[in-house]
């Protein structure tokens, strides 16, 4: 596929003609943290006037099919092209095709709609016990995969399947066990020009496992345990390349029921996220 780019501007004196350097990241603003329009390959051939902000230089884009990109560029990654000596193309738009990978093309044109990833960390959590008033609590651990759609390109939700591990001592000294297999919708809302996101959401978590059960607790199966619960939380979001991120998330959760535990349950956990 074949794009088409340009600068039309007038500044600097006249528009500029700058070649790509290195496979480039066009971002919505002049920050690290900014979105990603897409790539310019290596050797792309883009136009500007000249506007400089953070080490950032603006450019156009303009595809063959007449779509118009604005973006910044980091300024080490491109370079000038010295313009002919006797130019022999028509005064006003310069256009200068090249061929670049479909796959490159199609990102240039749109936001990433779909994503995938994988998270795993410690828990802390409470157990307390509606029959005796008994607070269980310890540490232990969670992991797990999601997957999602971007509903707007700071809007994800997430789809979520982890399993969580408790391990317990009561106030009485007595160890108590426990395992969760939790399910998930949980949408994220990534706040603009910062590496911060915010998220909240329902889900159902099976109970799959109880050791050590204090014998005043009656419980005929792990899966009486079974219930729906909320999740709420934050998270820092880290750039890693194209389209990946590493998010330290701080997470709470809780299921809706009470008896014959009530659960509260503390999370920091690394997820991995590739998008597309």
């Amino acid at each position: 596929m074949a794009l088409c780019f340009w600068g039309g501007l007038s500044a600097w004196g006249a528009s500029k003609e700058l070649r790509v350097l290195r496979d480039t990241e066009l971002k919505q603003q002049p920050t690290e943290q900014a979105d990603v329009l897409g790539v310019l390959p290596q050797d792309s051939m883009v136009g500007t006037a000249g506007h400089r902000e953070n080490g950032y230089l603006h450019i156009n884009v303009e595809t063959e099919n007449d779509e118009h990109l604005e973006g910044w560029v980091l300024e080490t990654n491109v370079v000038e092209v010295a313009p002919p000596a006797h130019p022999t193309h028509p005064k006003g738009k310069q256009r200068r095709k090249i061929h670049i990978p479909q796959d490159e093309a199609a990102l240039l044109k749109r936001d990433p709609s779909f994503l995938y990833g994988v998270l795993a960390g410690a828990n802390y959590s409470i157990a307390q016990a509606d029959n005796s008033g008994i607070n269980y609590s310890g540490i232990g651990f969670s992991g797990g995969a999601f997957a999602g759609i971007f509903v707007s390109n700071n809007f994800p939700v997430h789809f979520e399947v982890t399993y969580s591990n408790m391990n317990l001592v009561g106030e009485d000294g007595q160890a108590l066990g426990f395992g969760f297999l939790e399910l998930g919708i949980i949408p994220h809302y990534i706040l603009p020009m910062l590496p911060l996101e915010i998220f909240g959401g329902l889900q159902y978590a099976f109970g799959l496992s109880v050791g050590n059960l204090p014998r005043n607790v009656t419980l005929e199966s792990p899966s009486d345990l079974s219930n729906f619960g909320l999740q709420i939380g934050a998270g820092y979001r880290i750039p890693l390349a194209y389209y990946i991120d590493m998010t330290a998330r701080f997470r709470y959760s809780t299921l809706f029921q009470r008896s014959p535990f009530a659960f509260h349950i503390l999370g920091l956990l690394l997820s991995l996220e590739f998008g597309g």
